[in-house]
């Protein structure tokens, strides 16, 4: 994805159309399909790369462990990592 393009469009829409694009992001997010198929695919020691929004940047890690619980609810499995630098 182009996101450069994405926040030149986004900074040319309307309050309302930011709300409209969050509830469908949100939709998104907690979608159990999209889960699930996320949750199948991740494997212990496995190499990950996941978007660090206070660095706004991606951050390697290795999965350690899964738990069966989910802890946060866009997070479901993966809740156990460690960073590689």
């Amino acid at each position: 994805m182009d996101y450069s393009a994405i926040l030149q469009e986004l900074n040319k829409a309307s309050l309302f159309d930011l709300h409209r694009l969050e509830s469908a992001i949100n939709q998104e997010l907690s979608n159990p399909a999209r889960l699930d198929q996320i949750k199948a695919r991740l494997k212990t020691g496995q190499l990950i790369s996941y978007f660090d929004p206070q660095s706004n940047s991606l951050i390697d890690a290795v999965i350690l462990h899964i738990l069966a619980q989910p802890e946060h609810p866009f997070c479901s499995n993966l809740n156990t990592y460690s960073e590689t630098s």
